[in-house]
C-alpha cells in the first residue's frame, strides 16, 4: 500500500512564499502576500508508492547536498509529478523530501494513467535520460519499454521493432547504442549481459548501481562461457578415450610419475618436455623430475621444462642435483601481453622454458631461437587452463628430436606437448594423475592418427 505522507506546511510565520494548487494538468500559483490575512487551502495529502520510488535511483550524498542547497536558495523549481486522483508520486521524491523537511512550497503536475503499469513505464522512460543512472539500468529500462510497447501495440513503424532490443543482436546493438549515446560494442555486451543466464542477480544489482563496470561483468560471462564448453568437450574427449588402449607407439598412464616409472627404461627416451605445476605446493615435482630424466634420457639428450619465475632458484637447484647438465634458457612471450605476479608486483612478459642435457655424446640438432613468439594458447586452454601453445611444442620438437624419437611428458595434462609430437611422426609417453585428462590425451592422439 502507498505510504501517506502529510502534505506540505504552509501555516508558519515565515516571509511570503508562493504555493500551488493543481487543477486540469496545470498548476496554479497563489500569492500569499500576508499569511495573516489570506486563508491558506493546504495542498493534498501526498502518497508515496514504495515500488515506483525503488524505480528512481538515490542520489548519493554529494548530489543531494546540492539539490538540497539549491532548493532552500532557490526554492522548488521543478513541478512533482503526481497521479491524478491518486495523489501519488511519480517523480520528484527527493525534491519533495527536502521540501518536506524544510518546510519549503513546491508545485505538483497531475498526469493520468490507466493503470500502475503504466506509471511504471512513464517512470522508467523518464529516467533513462537522466544523466545520474548507469548505462546498464538506463538500458534494462529501454528493454522493459520496449516490451510494454510492444506488448500494447504502440511500437512506431519507422522506429523499427523496439521489443526485438533482446532478441535480434545486430540490430539491437545500433539501436541501443543511439537510445543511450554509448558506443555500439558496450551496447553490445549490454545486452549480452540481459540475456545470459550465467549473469548473477548480485552483478546486476551492482551494474545497476554502476559498482560493477560493464567490460567487468562481460569478461566474467565470457570465463564461465569458457568453462562450460570447455567442460563439455572434455567430458566428450575423456569418453571416447576411455575405449581407446595404449600401442607401441602410445602409452599413456593415469599415475604419478614419481612412484610409477620403473617400467620405463633407463637410457631410452630421446627427449623429456613437459610443463609441471610452478606452485610452490609443487615444489617437490622437481626433483623427482630430474632424477627421472638422469636415469631414463638417452645420454646426450634434452630435457625441456616449463617454469615459473617465482621460484625459480629452487627449480635450477632441484634439476642440477641428480646430474644433468645446464644447457641454455629459453623462454616464450605471454600471448595475453603479460601476466600478473601479485607478491613481487611484477607484469611478467614471458615464460622461461629450462633446457638441461644428460651428460655423454650430445646429439647433433638444429639451431633454434631462445625467444619465442609463437601461436596463442587458445586451442589448449579450451582443454586444459594451463595448456601451451602447441606451436611452442611443435618448435622444439623439430629442433631437438627426429622423427621416430619417444617422446616423453611426465606432466601430460591433456596433452598438447604430446599431440604436438605425433603431429610430427613421434612416438609418445605421457603420465598424469588424472584420469580424465589421460583419457582426453588418449582419444586427441588417436584423433591425429584417423
Amino acid at each position: 500500500m502507498p505510504q501517506e505522507i502529510t502534505a506540505n506546511k504552509l501555516l508558519s510565520s515565515s516571509p511570503p512564499r508562493l504555493h500551488s494548487l493543481a487543477g486540469d494538468n496545470r498548476c496554479r500559483l497563489i500569492k500569499l502576500v500576508d499569511p495573516q490575512q489570506v486563508p491558506i487551502q493546504p495542498a493534498p495529502s501526498l502518497f508515496v508508492d514504495q515500488e515506483f520510488r525503488s524505480l528512481i535511483p538515490p542520489l548519493d550524498a554529494t548530489e543531494y547536498q546540492q539539490l538540497e542547497e539549491s532548493i532552500r536558495e532557490d526554492g522548488c523549481r521543478d513541478a512533482l509529478i503526481i497521479w491524478q486522483g491518486k495523489n501519488i508520486i511519480i517523480d520528484g521524491h527527493h525534491r519533495y523530501d527536502i521540501c518536506t523537511k524544510h518546510n519549503i512550497p513546491y508545485r505538483i503536475f497531475e498526469k493520468p494513467f490507466k493503470d500502475k503499469e503504466e506509471a511504471k513505464i512513464w517512470i522508467k522512460k523518464n529516467q533513462i535520460g537522466r544523466r545520474n543512472i548507469s548505462p546498464y539500468l538506463k538500458a534494462e529500462y529501454v528493454f522493459d519499454v520496449a516490451e510494454w510497447e510492444e506488448m500494447k501495440g504502440l511500437a512506431k513503424e519507422n522506429q523499427g521493432d523496439r521489443g526485438n532490443f533482446v532478441v535480434n543482436s545486430q540490430r539491437s546493438n545500433i539501436q541501443l547504442a543511439h537510445k543511450l549515446s554509448i558506443g555500439e560494442q558496450q551496447a553490445s555486451r549490454i545486452i549480452r549481459i540481459h540475456k545470459s543466464p550465467l549473469t548473477k542477480e548480485e552483478e546486476k544489482a551492482k551494474l545497476r548501481t554502476g559498482e560493477l563496470g560493464v567490460n567487468t561483468v562481460y569478461k566474467e560471462i565470457k570465463k564461465r562461457e569458457e568453462k562450460i564448453e570447455r567442460d563439455k568437450q572434455r567430458q566428450e574427449l575423456s569418453q571416447i578415450g576411455q575405449q581407446i588402449a595404449n600401442t607401441t607407439e602410445v602409452v599413456i598412464q593415469n599415475c604419478d610419475f614419481r612412484s610409477n616409472n620403473g617400467h620405463i627404461p633407463a637410457d631410452s627416451i630421446d627427449l623429456i618436455f613437459t610443463d609441471p605445476n610452478y606452485a610452490e605446493d609443487f615444489l617437490d615435482v622437481w626433483q623427482p623430475l630430474a632424477e627421472l630424466a638422469t636415469r631414463v634420457l638417452k645420454p646426450g639428450a634434452f630435457l625441456l621444462v616449463y617454469s615459473g619465475q617465482t621460484f625459480f632458484p629452487d627449480v635450477l637447484k632441484f634439476l642440477l642435483s641428480s646430474g644433468l647438465e645446464y644447457y641454455w634458457l629459453a623462454g616464450k612471450y605471454h600471448d595475453q601481453g603479460h601476466v600478473s605476479i601479485w607478491a613481487k608486483k611484477v607484469w611478467t612478459q614471458w615464460k622461461p622454458i629450462l633446457i638441461f642435457k644428460k651428460p655423454g655424446n650430445s646429439n647433433s640438432h638444429k639451431w633454434f631461437l631462445d625467444m619465442l613468439r609463437m601461436g596463442a594458447r587458445t586451442e589448449a586452454k579450451k582443454l586444459d587452463n594451463y595448456g601451451q601453445s602447441s606451436e611452442d611444442a611443435k618448435y622444439f620438437i623439430d629442433k631437438l628430436s627426429e622423427p621416430g624419437d619417444l617422446i616423453l611428458d611426465p606432466c601430460c595434462g591433456s596433452g598438447t606437448i604430446l599431440a604436438a609430437a605425433k603431429m610430427m611422426g613421434r612416438k609418445v609417453m605421457g603420465f598424469d594423475i588424472n584420469n580424465d585428462k589421460c583419457n582426453i590425451t588418449l582419444a586427441r592422439l588417436a584423433a591425429i592418427n584417423d
